[in-house]
C-alpha cells in the first residue's frame, strides 16, 4: 500500500459509521473538501484501482 493510500484509508476510516463504506465515501467527499490539503492531494493522486484497493481492504478486514 502506498503512502497516499494510507492517508486516504485513515481519512476514510474517520468517516465510517455503522460499517457503511458507501456513506463513508460520501462523508469523506463532503468533509475533506479543502483544496490543497494533504488528504485531498493524496486522494486525487490515487487511481480508481488504488482507491478500490483501499475500500476493499476496509470492507474485508472490517471496520474498527
Amino acid at each position: 500500500m502506498t503512502n497516499n493510500q494510507k492517508i486516504y484509508r485513515d481519512a476514510l476510516l474517520q468517516c465510517v459509521s455503522n460499517n457503511d463504506i458507501v456513506s463513508a465515501i460520501v462523508r469523506f467527499n463532503n468533509h475533506f473538501s479543502e483544496k490543497g490539503s494533504v488528504i485531498i492531494n493524496a486522494a486525487h493522486d490515487l487511481t480508481i484501482e488504488e482507491k478500490n484497493e483501499v475500500i476493499r481492504e476496509i470492507t474485508l478486514i472490517g471496520i474498527g
